[in-house]
């Protein structure tokens, strides 16, 4: 299964146009939203096609319909969901890290540091796509595209401009 992941987006609705219009999802069978703006979802959804399945972050609105973190169960692996900001991300990971073993999680995914970042410790991954909109550091924008089978295929894709 081949999954793309951003977030990060902040309601730049004309970045995603441009990643659609210039192939990024093909392919692709499900994307995931890690927040900052979850509607961007929605919005994603409807011109790709594709459904997404997304989380709140700490800019989006609080009557937001997207739930602040979720449990997925896909080919086999069990993932968390979160934006990240209610685990001191821009810090350090272990909080993250630690909630992840104490779900049983295989892969973590999370935004909000706006850095991409993938990170396996103890038969778990952790992964952040960065972000679409706003990069951080020396990062340029980002998403990530993962491919679940027999393993777990990860390649971070940076942009230079969309």
């Amino acid at each position: 299964m081949k999954i793309a992941i951003l977030g990060d987006s902040h309601n730049h609705l004309g970045i995603l146009d441009r990643m659609h219009e210039q192939g990024r999802f093909q392919e692709v069978e499900l994307i995931l939203h890690t927040g900052d703006m979850c509607n961007d979802g929605s919005y994603l959804e409807e011109i790709t096609g594709i459904k997404v399945i997304g989380v709140k972050g700490n800019v989006d609105p609080v009557y937001s319909p997207c739930e602040s973190e979720m449990v997925l169960e896909l080919e086999g692996y069990k993932i968390f969901l979160t934006h990240g900001h209610r685990y001191g991300v821009k810090g350090t990971n272990d909080r993250l890290f630690y909630r992840g073993k104490e779900i049983g999680a295989d892969i973590v995914i999370f935004g909000h540091s706006h850095i991409p970042l993938t990170i396996e410790e103890e038969n778990m991954l952790l992964l952040n796509p960065g972000s679409i909109s706003f990069p951080r550091g020396l990062s340029k924008k980002s998403y990530a595209i993962m491919t679940l089978g027999n393993d777990i295929k990860v390649d971070l894709v940076e942009m230079d401009e969309v």
